[in-house]
């Protein structure tokens, strides 16, 4: 449990991060995060991680300490005027991305088949149907953040 004057960082790549942590936090201020951190299952037990850790934080004072408190070579913070889009945008990759390596039981370069990549459009155009109706603005192509 977290005090009512303490903020909590939901890293945790959801849409709906705030509210699923609320009920743990009693009144504390979370702030949600999205997560990049360029990791891959190769086989049960093994993976892959390149070191990439990016992390996408809403604007504002918390995700300013947030982006403090992590500071690091190894690991970027953004801040975005847009957190909703972005915690969209990364629920579709993950939608698509990891849904269908799941599915297939082949690793996400399998998406370059064409067979499964316009499985993939069609699954992450029906999340981001959702997202606009849930505050979703962009309509850009999806693409990892800078």
């Amino acid at each position: 449990m977290v005090p009512q004057k303490r903020r909590c960082d939901s890293i945790d790549n959801g849409v709906e991060a705030v509210e699923r942590a609320a009920s743990f936090v009693q009144g504390a201020t979370v702030l949600p995060a999205v997560v990049y951190c360029g990791a891959e299952l190769l086989a049960p037990g093994r993976s892959w991680h390149d070191g990439m850790e990016r992390f996408l934080v809403p604007e504002g004072e918390a995700g300013r300490r947030f982006a403090e408190c992590f500071a690091s070579p190894l690991a970027k913070v953004r801040a975005r005027s847009d957190f909703t889009t972005q915690a969209w945008r990364k629920l579709g990759t993950n939608v698509a991305g990891n849904g269908l390596a799941a599915l297939t039981g082949r690793l996400t370069d399998a998406l370059r088949a064409p067979e499964l990549g316009a499985v993939a459009r069609a699954l992450v155009a029906e999340c981001f149907t959702v997202g606009a109706v849930e505050g979703r603005r962009s309509t850009r192509p999806m693409r990892p953040p800078s």
